[in-house]
């Protein structure tokens, strides 16, 4: 009996002795900015905060969140060993493709068992999207030149490659340069200093008539390579992505990235055979592929849920739409009885070409085309973002046409042919 007491007065005691669970919350304070402060992009966001626990503040962190509550700057922390914290930091929005919109200061506190978010809602203001610098590519008989235009029109040449030219990109937010040539060697250039940044090889495959593409998408830049596969390429020249497709033995050829797809134009010219496939994005893996009867020249997203396709079958031109969730094409009753030679997106819906005897506008909610212009022809089009102004190349020259009547605003002249006109911007 006198056992059993001793045993349960040393429970009892242990269990009074043994610290209380701390439940409670630190209490966080913020005192600047106050709500719904305006800001633009390059501006900094001063914060100050008081922070109280009934425990030891270990450590408090702070950031700038969307309207989903995701993180949109780095989170940054500074540790404390207090009850009381009287914080202050800061955040420089230096992102330039912050977009306009709502958006929060988080401030969290740890007090090594408890952590408690507040969040300060605060609005910031896009930076105006501004063309900086625009670029021409011209081809020789064995290598490339790369040319800056001035306001003046003046060239002045930044680069020459000595290979033939394939298809080149630019990416704005990173101010780079991507030049693909005919033997599969992918180069890319800073365009601050002109130098090379990195550069893969055999991307053809020792394919001799390679016609592989680019595209720039989420920072990476995207090239079909050797066998009909997509590879999507990082800052450093690293493998990030591949879509591989069931068409192994096809030649390289350009596609789109639409919803959850790639969407590959691929031809074969042994056998003369073309299709449209399919890839999911995120994967890489092959749907589905369809025989498509037109050599395609250009894919272009109509919409969330369709791809819109140009190009020709013999010497005349035609067009076809690939619903993403459907399982056959679908050809537009559009026969231009001329071979088309180049098209460009104006609109959502809107399509300037160009076929021998001048450029026409397509408009696929309306199943019909009209002239615009029949005194003019383009080998390339090329579509300026901001101001609209469509470069009309043909041969080494360039006339640059306002919309909506494609009147002549320029024209400027090189002696060499001109294959590609990029568009360098400040985001």
């Amino acid at each position: 009996m006198r056992l059993s007491l001793i045993a349960i007065l040393l429970i009892v005691l242990i269990f009074s002795c043994k610290k209380e669970e701390d439940k409670e919350l630190p209490l966080i304070v913020i005192s600047k900015p106050s709500s719904n402060t305006n800001y633009q992009v390059f501006d900094t966001v001063w914060i100050n905060a008081t922070v109280t626990d009934n425990s030891i503040i270990k450590s408090v962190s702070y950031g700038i969140t969307d309207s989903n509550g995701d993180i949109i700057t780095n989170l940054q922390s500074k540790e404390f060993e207090s009850n009381t914290v009287n914080f202050s930091g800061y955040i420089i929005l230096d992102d330039v493709r912050i977009e306009t919109g709502s958006y929060s200061v988080l401030v969290s506190a740890f007090d090594g068992k408890n952590t408690e978010k507040v969040f300060m809602p605060i609005y910031i203001k896009a930076l105006t999207k501004k063309l900086e610098k625009v670029f021409i590519v011209t081809e020789l008989s064995n290598n490339s030149n790369l040319y800056e235009l001035s306001a003046q029109n003046n060239f002045e040449i930044k680069l020459s490659i000595n290979t033939r030219f394939n298809d080149a990109e630019i990416n704005s937010y990173l101010n780079a340069f991507y030049f693909l040539d005919k033997s599969g060697n992918l180069k890319a250039i800073d365009l601050t200093n002109f130098q090379t940044i990195w550069q893969v090889s055999n991307l053809n495959n020792n394919l001799v008539e390679y016609k592989g593409k680019l595209l720039i998408f989420d920072d990476y830049c995207f090239a079909s390579v050797k066998q009909n596969n997509i590879q999507a390429f990082d800052i450093n020249g690293n493998i990030r992505k591949t879509a591989v497709s069931e068409l192994y033995a096809y030649e390289p050829s350009f596609f789109t990235i639409q919803n959850k797809f790639f969407v590959n134009f691929t031809y074969n010219s042994s056998i003369s055979s073309n299709y449209i496939e399919k890839l999911y994005f995120e994967t890489g893996a092959s749907q589905t592929y369809y025989s498509i009867e037109i050599d395609a020249i250009a894919l272009f997203p109509l919409n969330s849920n369709e791809i819109i396709v140009f190009g020709n079958k013999q010497d005349t031109m035609r067009v076809a739409k690939l619903k993403l969730d459907a399982t056959q094409l679908q050809y537009i009753d559009i026969v231009f009885t001329e071979k088309l030679k180049a098209v460009v997106q104006i609109d959502n819906d809107k399509f300037l070409f160009s076929t021998k005897s001048g450029l026409y506008v397509f408009e696929e909610s309306l199943n019909n085309f009209h002239e615009v212009r029949n005194d003019i022809s383009a080998d390339y089009l090329f579509k300026e973002e901001i101001s609209e102004q469509i470069y009309c190349v043909s041969g080494g020259t360039v006339e640059v046409l306002l919309p909506p009547y494609y009147n002549t605003l320029t024209t400027f002249t090189l002696p060499e042919k001109i294959v590609e006109v990029l568009f360098n911007y400040n985001k």
